[in-house]
């Protein structure tokens, strides 16, 4: 019971870091609300985000995102973030956890109740695993922009974006990343879609 309260209270905390500091809407911005059309993308989470704006730069969020391990495994196993964030990663488990990526940029013990904070500067993808665990996976999207979002059953919104046109840029483990195109009206919702998606190599 207390496991299963755990992970609910992470993945909250997840979700409050996955809408960014735009979330609320501003003067002349819009939201963008779409889907993502393919099996996979309904049963296991994406990251939606706006790519790199000319000329913008973005302040990271004043809180970190945290990323919590419960039950052996990542919670969230998606983490969407601005670059500049700090994550708090902690271990509900009452074992002894890693955290590592594959390029070995990170690698962090934590015992039980244990948690460090790390910051992440350059956008990418970071692979996450665990070396005592080896079934353990995760993922950390770093962006460059605070309009992103963590898709829900192959659902999105991304709201507070300011009125414009933009590169939006879909990425999930299993499913090779995609990008269209989206214009942003003042006070207005574009609707988008990602279909004919494929699938990653193995």
């Amino acid at each position: 019971m207390i496991l299963h309260a755990l992970r609910a209270l992470a993945l909250l905390l997840a979700l409050a870091a996955t809408v960014g500091e735009a979330a609320a809407d501003e003067p002349g911005s819009g939201t963008i609300r779409g889907i993502v059309d393919h099996r996979l993308a309904k049963s296991r989470p994406a990251a939606v985000y706006v790519e790199r704006i000319e000329g913008k730069t973005f302040p990271p969020p004043a809180e970190p995102a945290v990323l919590d391990q419960i039950d052996q495994e990542f919670v969230p196993d998606l983490l969407v973030v601005l670059a500049g964030t700090e994550i708090r990663f902690t271990n509900s488990d009452s074992v002894e956890h890693n955290v590592r990526t594959a390029d070995d940029s990170l690698n962090l013990d934590l015992t039980f109740k244990e948690a460090k904070t790390v910051r992440v500067e350059k956008p990418g993808v970071l692979l996450l695993g665990c070396r005592i665990h080896s079934a353990m996976r995760g993922y950390i999207v770093v962006v460059e922009t605070p309009y992103f979002a963590a898709t829900e059953r192959g659902r999105f919104e991304i709201a507070g974006v300011p009125a414009g046109a933009y590169r939006l840029t879909f990425w999930h483990p299993a499913l090779l990343p995609s990008t269209l195109d989206v214009v942003v009206e003042s006070g207005g919702v574009a609707e988008v879609a990602f279909r004919e998606l494929s699938r990653r190599e193995e």
